[in-house]
Formats: structure tokens, sequence, C-alpha cells
């Protein structure tokens, strides 16, 4: 097979890609070894290096999510994302979560596909509970689209306040 080689008649000259009328530079090549492009996007059949960052979401909570729950049924808040992936790829969650209770502790759990848990913690009885957790996760889902839920459970049937205004969480779909 034979090669095309094109290359600037001097060093410090750039290769540039131009228009049928020359008037538009489509892509230019300097001697730094990056390209700049005028207009354009990345064809959806390029494949980015393992560990791209493909797409983020994030979310915050709004208004109030009180939450009653006994010690054997888990509770959902309202934060809550169905999340398109490309199989194969991981996602990263980072989550910010302040709940109140008065409870005897309670369970923190981010749900993933198919009611799996990605991380679950334990917050044992403090009397009035009322601290941020932060969560950062390196989840490896199945298919292409997990929801992904923020949810708690009760030790001793009792009331939770997920506090939406200081609770948030961010989606990061990782190339595989």
């Amino acid at each position: 097979m034979a090669t095309l080689t094109i290359k600037p008649t001097a060093a410090g000259n750039d290769v540039q890609i131009k228009s049928g009328d020359g008037n538009t530079t489509h892509a230019t090549f300097g001697d730094t070894n990056n390209i700049s492009m005028s207009t354009g996007s990345i064809a959806s059949a390029v494949t980015f290096p393992a560990g791209h960052i493909l797409q983020t979401f994030s979310m915050k909570g709004t208004g109030s999510n009180t939450v009653t729950s006994s010690t054997s049924v888990w509770s959902n808040t309202s934060m809550t994302k169905a999340f398109s992936h490309a199989s194969g790829n991981k996602v990263l969650l980072i989550g910010h979560i302040k709940l109140e209770t008065v409870d005897y502790g309670y369970y923190l759990d981010f749900n993933g596909a198919t009611s799996q848990t990605v991380f679950r913690q334990y917050i044992p009885h403090d009397l009035t509970f009322n601290r941020p957790m932060t969560i950062v996760y390196l989840d490896s889902p199945a298919g292409t689209s997990t929801t992904y839920t923020v949810r708690v459970k009760s030790n001793t049937n009792g009331t939770v306040n997920l506090v939406n205004t200081e609770s948030n969480f961010t989606l990061m779909e990782i190339q595989g």
C-alpha cells in the first residue's frame, strides 16, 4: 500500500485542509501535533481511550423529602436518574447526601440496575443525626441503561428526612 505524505514547505509552517474555493479552513495541523478545527463534530463511531469521561449528569435535590421506613423496607427518595451508557463502560457515582433523623440508626443505599445495591452505609444511633455523607463509587453496570436511586431504611421503624437543598449526586460514564 502506498503512503501519502503531506508536509509544510518549511519548519514552522502549518498544513491546512481547506474548502474547494479555498476560503474556508476546516482543519489546521501545526508543528505541535495539535489539530485545530473551526467547525465539525466527532463522529459517533469514534472510540475513546479507556478512562475517558464520555458524559456526565448532575442532580441537586429540591423541596423536602421525608421518608418513613420500617426495618424491612427500603424507601426511595426523590433523587433518582435513569442513566444510559454503553455496554462495558463504567459509571462513577459521586454523591453528597445529607440526612436528618432522631431514629436509632438507619441505612443509606445507592441503588442501581435491577435493584442491585452499588453502595450501602449503616449509620448508627447518634441521637439527632444531621451531617452530610460523601459517596464515591465506581460501578460496573450490566446492559446499556441503569436507574440510580438514593434509598433509605430505618433501623427501628422511624422517619428519615433527606435534606434536598444540601444533597446532590453526579454520574459520569467512563470508557471501559
